[in-house]
């Protein structure tokens, strides 16, 4: 069927292998795919509506939803934002739900050169007492974390097949790291 060669194309790309029948394809979860690649949003937002009580599992990686969002590497911060968004509307609680190594998702965005125009705020608005949680991988705050990945080499690239993406600029990183530290400036101290 047509939905099925979707599902497949969609392994594929999360996965990064084509293969006609995967091992494990019956417990492969779609939401965790779409949220980590750029497919289209109306796919995202069909499979979100058809599978929504998975938005809430972890995935063979013990991962939620929003950590794969958090993690992707696709910089355009109006997919990342609209993505990140769609997950926490079925599932606001996962702003708070750590990775198996403790960190929480506002930190795996940062760390994966999210801006705060492209997601991290809406994890922040959807859990403001991760700003002023230590990272529990490098005992560092959110601000911290971002002020230390300004050199990131994701600056001034993007990893999408859209030809009208808005950059990531240095700008949005020392926003993403004004507006952490605005948020709590206790931190600073």
């Amino acid at each position: 069927s047509g939905w099925r060669k979707m599902m497949l194309l969609l392994h594929a790309a999360y996965h990064g292998e084509v293969l006609l029948d995967p091992p494990g394809f019956r417990e492969f979860c779609p939401v965790h795919a779409a949220a980590g690649t750029d497919c289209p949003i109306s796919l995202l937002q069909t499979i979100f509506t058809l599978h929504e009580a998975r938005v809430r599992e972890r995935d063979e990686q013990k991962k939620t939803a929003l950590a794969v969002a958090a993690e992707s590497r696709v910089f355009d911060p109006s997919y990342s934002s609209t993505v990140i968004a769609e997950i926490l509307r079925y599932y606001p609680g996962a702003a708070s739900v750590p990775t198996e190594d403790g960190r929480l998702p506002l930190v795996t965005a940062i760390v994966s050169g999210k801006t705060w125009e492209g997601g991290v705020r809406d994890i922040f608005n959807a859990e403001p007492r991760a700003v002023s949680t230590r990272d529990r991988v490098s005992g560092l705050y959110p601000f911290m974390i971002a002020a230390v990945c300004v050199k990131n080499d994701s600056i001034g690239k993007v990893e999408t097949l859209h030809s009208d993406v808005r950059l990531r600029t240095e700008e949005d990183v020392l926003n993403t790291i004004y507006q952490l530290l605005q948020a709590d400036p206790e931190r600073a101290r």
